[in-house]
Formats: C-alpha cells, structure tokens, sequence
C-alpha cells in the first residue's frame, strides 16, 4: 500500500504575525505602492498628534487656567495610554484582525482629537489625549504587522525604511503645524484638524487595506492577564 502524498504547506499559510492569524495573501504591486502609502500616513499622523501639542501648550494653559501639573498630564495622558495599550493591542490583534484593528485606531483618533477640540475642562482635555494615546496603541502594531505580512521580503526593508521615515517627518511636522494652525485660529485648530484626518484616511483603508487571510481566535488567560494589568501598572507608576 503506497504512502499517501502530502503536500507540503505553503508560504503563505506559514507567514502570520500573531496568534490567531489564518493565510496571508500578498497583494499585487500596485496595490503594494496604495498599501505603503496608507500605512506611511497612519505612522505620520500618529507621530503628528504626539507631537502637535508641545508648541501650543502655553496657550491652552492660559486659556483654560490650568497649573503645571494640570498642563504635564496633557501630556503624560498620551504617552502613559500608548505605553498601556501598546502591549494589549498586539494581543487583541490576534482576536479580531489586523485591518480591524487599523480601522478602529484611526477612528478613536479622530474622535479623540475632535472630544480635545470640544474640550471645555481640564478632565474633558486630559481624557481626549489619554484616548487620543489609546488610538495611537491601537495604529502602531497593525501598521507594523501589516507590512511584515503583505510585503514580500524584497521589499519588506524599503517598506520598514518608509515608515520610518514618515514617523521622523510627523514629529516635526506636529511642531511646525502646531505653530502654524495655532497662530492663525487659536489651539483648538489643532484638534480639530488632527480628527479630520485619520477619520479620511480610514475610509481611504477601506479600499486600500486588503482583510483578507485574517483569521480571529480566543484570547487565552495570559492574555486577559496582560490586557488588564498593563495598563494598571503604567498608571500607577506614573502616578507613584
């Protein structure tokens, strides 16, 4: 009786990224260039509204009576909720999807920016820039996933190359754009304009992010573990 042929596994059910991902099917080339382009520009608006707020925050503290302290968890809001939620977010990809988890970060960031630009309090702004930060935790693994599963390993370091880039640029575009949208309608422009793009450019990820091969699963109980105590330990060592 012969053995039975096997067919040996393809490269493409093997390349996944996380737990849970099911076969990775490469886009074209010309939907390659519309990727890279996509995920550049989710990496610069992340690197932007990190940014944006340093120049501005002598206006929003005299506008809104804030105190140092008040003005410094402006800022510590954002980089404690990245910190907290990157680790988590990874872990969340593997349950529902990498594209998924793209679209969802661009749309708390824009909710986020638009809840600072509505602020009217302290605890309003601060809590817009902790969800803005969040959205950022959300945007950055899939961004990263997404061109280590799409992009063949040609190109896989042009690709990494480019995002690198584009998160050098947005830092200092956010300063300049800071000045420069603050000078000429008042800080809360600022907010306003950093909602209005990641909003455009998930509907532009719509189209242009491909959701195939993505495969959800269950999240096991280490990771439960680390979706809630991250976030716990980074507040309380802030707050320590």
């Amino acid at each position: 009786m012969g053995r039975p042929n096997r067919t040996p596994p393809s490269s493409t059910e093997s390349n996944r990224c996380a737990p849970g991902r099911g076969p990775t099917l490469r886009p074209r080339t010309n939907s390659l260039r519309t990727l890279l382009a996509l995920l550049t520009a989710a990496q610069f608006l992340v690197m932007l509204s990190a940014a944006n707020i340093n120049i501005v925050l002598p206006e929003i503290g005299e506008a809104m009576n804030l105190s140092p302290v008040q003005l410094s968890w402006v800022v510590s809001a954002y980089v404690l909720a990245v910190a907290a939620l990157l680790l988590p977010a990874g872990v969340v990809m593997g349950t529902i999807g990498r594209r998924r988890l793209l679209l969802t970060g661009l749309a708390v960031m824009g909710g986020a920016s638009l809840l600072a630009g509505l602020a009217d309090g302290t605890g309003t702004l601060i809590t817009a820039r902790a969800l803005q930060g969040a959205g950022a935790a959300l945007v950055e693994p899939a961004v990263l996933c997404l061109l280590l599963t799409l992009f063949p390993e040609s190109l896989r370091s042009r690709a990494l190359g480019s995002v690198g880039a584009a998160a050098a640029l947005g830092g200092g575009a956010g300063v300049l754009a800071g000045g420069l949208v603050t000078e000429a309608v008042g800080w809360r422009g600022i907010f306003f304009v950093t909602a209005l793009l990641p909003l455009l450019l998930a509907l532009a990820c719509l189209r242009g992010v491909p959701a195939s091969g993505e495969r959800g699963g269950s999240l096991s109980r280490h990771d439960l573990k680390a979706v809630v105590l991250m976030p716990g330990g980074c507040f309380f060592s802030r707050s320590g």
